[in-house]
């Protein structure tokens, strides 16, 4: 089986990116029926900061575990969004 081309997500939705479903496949902590089973990481698991501080929470601590999942799950939908064809 063939990866996904994750460029075409757009233009598979009619040229709009698909924020929403991007966002709950990507964090995967809500059970999607359809997609089988899971062969990826849960990522909204995987993206929680370290228990102690590290440089990359020296200067800004996160107030909340979700805060920096959320925000880096938006960091990879970014990317993704900025990835798509024409």
């Amino acid at each position: 089986m063939h990866p996904s081309d994750l460029t075409i997500l757009a233009k598979k939705n009619n040229g709009v990116f698909p924020l929403d479903a991007v966002h709950t496949t990507i964090d995967g902590r809500d059970s999607i029926g359809s997609h089988g089973t899971r062969e990826m990481p849960v990522w909204g698991y995987r993206f929680k900061p370290p228990g102690s501080y590290s440089d990359d929470y020296l200067y800004m601590p996160p107030s909340s575990a979700e805060a920096v999942i959320h925000s880096r799950i938006l960091a990879v939908i970014d990317y993704l969004n900025r990835i798509q064809q024409k």
